[in-house]
């Protein structure tokens, strides 16, 4: 616990999506648990989230923000945010469509419509806003969790900490790993080669052109390393992701990163099934966790044909995270599900996990000890749906290459294999016992701003 005159501020800004928001939070909440007061800039549709758990929200207002959203309850977080939603449903970034072919949806050459441009153009019209309201907090640290790094924070004079809560492939920059955002096995780099020759060619000099374009546009310097995917920080940068789970038995990464076990937020709500739900489960009954994620679930016709199939589980009872398009899906009568759940309370209530792979939910489930099925959709996910796969923890399921009977299939599989259930039940032992938030994370981060402070 930090003294008063030990005591920091610490300011996060994270991209709009709720996975990374949640992120941040949970690396706050072992912050705040060590006596430290964290921040967080929040945009008009995502307020509230931050706040609900306590902490004070700096909120960053454009002109084309409909500021009564700020008050529009509604029974998902990202309910409010309209054009993430339509982006979801109509980019392709859902559809079965490979990893590789997926690529030209993160090229600004042929995506009009390219997420990081949306990105880039906000955080040009937030920019003079961030600035003020760094100068008025004047925190100890910034922590980052973004895309894109805001200028004034990458060039100021406060210390920054770059945030990665996804798969950590990108970090690495090994020709070692298989290129980021692939799902190629380790030990299978027949088909490397021509991912990389486009993701070198397209996802990468996109995102690298969209900083470079945020800093000229707000006075700065296009300083971004053509080798480089990541706005890295130089001075530390930290990523979640299980040891079990983790490339450093391949590459090793420099001093200056700080891996923790999971980001894992702590729910401050109850929870409990629904008395309805509850009196349907029998002695014999296996239960089932369905999420894709608040934007994987957008996927309408995947979550219905993923409920259809589930259905016709025998002994099976289902627990669906319905997302924010919940009135367009429908339930079966083996099923109990609202628009969002707080996951970290109803994990260690089931006996299996499927999953869009986001890194949330993998380690959370990880953390649970429980196996998975992991169904990618997008980004990271497949790498994470990979290594799940690789390291026993559970199956991956590609959309394009799913049937009727594979998903009954491989449940059936898993719940037979009590090889794979004891491997989850021991990653789930030394996870709830490593502390790595408070113990890596945080007293990295005090030894930090303490050194920084005294030069």
């Amino acid at each position: 616990m930090a003294d008063e005159q030990k005591r920091l501020k610490i300011l996060f800004h994270s991209i709009e999506s709720i996975g990374h928001i949640n992120a941040c939070i949970g690396l706050g909440q072992a912050l705040t648990e060590n006596g430290h007061y964290c921040i967080y800039f929040t945009r008009t549709k995502y307020a509230g989230n931050y706040s609900k758990f306590g902490f004070k929200e700096l909120l960053l207002i454009t002109k084309d923000d409909d500021e009564k959203s700020e008050n529009n309850k509604t029974n998902h977080p990202s309910a409010n945010d309209e054009w993430i939603i339509q982006h979801m449903i109509t980019s392709g970034v859902l559809s079965s469509r490979s990893s590789l072919e997926k690529l030209d949806l993160y090229d600004r050459h042929k995506t009009e419509d390219y997420y990081v441009k949306n990105l880039a153009i906000n955080m040009i019209k937030l920019h003079d806003q961030i600035a003020r309201m760094i100068d008025e907090e004047k925190p100890d640290l910034i922590i980052v969790d973004h895309m894109l790094v805001a200028p004034c924070i990458a060039y100021g004079k406060i210390p920054w900490a770059f945030q990665w809560s996804s798969n950590p492939i990108p970090l690495y920059r090994s020709k070692e790993l298989p290129p980021p955002f692939s799902g190629y096995p380790i030990d299978d780099r027949s088909e490397w080669t021509e991912f990389v020759k486009i993701y070198e060619t397209s996802t990468k000099p996109s995102l690298q052109y969209y900083q470079n374009l945020l800093n000229h546009e707000c006075g700065y310097p296009e300083t971004v390393d053509p080798e480089q995917f990541l706005f890295l920080s130089p001075y530390f940068n930290i990523y979640g992701f299980p040891l079990e789970l983790d490339y450093m038995d391949i590459v090793k990464l420099p001093d200056n990163f700080i891996r923790l076990d999971a980001f894992c937020r702590y729910e401050i709500e109850q929870f409990e099934f629904p008395d309805e739900f509850r009196s349907k489960i029998q002695p014999k009954d296996k239960l089932i966790y369905l999420s894709l994620g608040s934007l994987g679930s957008c996927h309408v016709e995947l979550m219905n044909r993923l409920i259809n199939e589930l259905s016709r589980a025998v002994h099976t009872k289902c627990i669906v995270s319905m997302g924010p398009l919940h009135e367009r899906i429908q339930l079966a009568d083996n099923m109990w599900g609202k628009p969002y759940l707080p996951q970290p309370k109803i994990l260690p209530l089931v006996d299996l996990v499927i999953t869009h792979g986001g890194n949330n939910t993998i380690t959370e489930t990880c953390m649970a000890g429980k196996p998975m099925i992991v169904i990618p959709l997008f980004v990271d996910q497949y790498d994470n749906a990979q290594r799940i796969q690789d390291k026993g923890y559970g199956y991956r399921l590609d959309q394009n290459q799913s049937n009727e009977t594979e998903l009954l299939t491989m449940i059936a599989a898993i719940f037979s294999d009590y090889q794979m259930q004891k491997r989850c039940t021991l990653i789930s032992e030394r996870l709830r016992c490593s502390k790595s938030k408070q113990k890596k994370a945080c007293e990295k981060i005090e030894q930090f701003v303490m050194q920084f402070k005294s030069e």
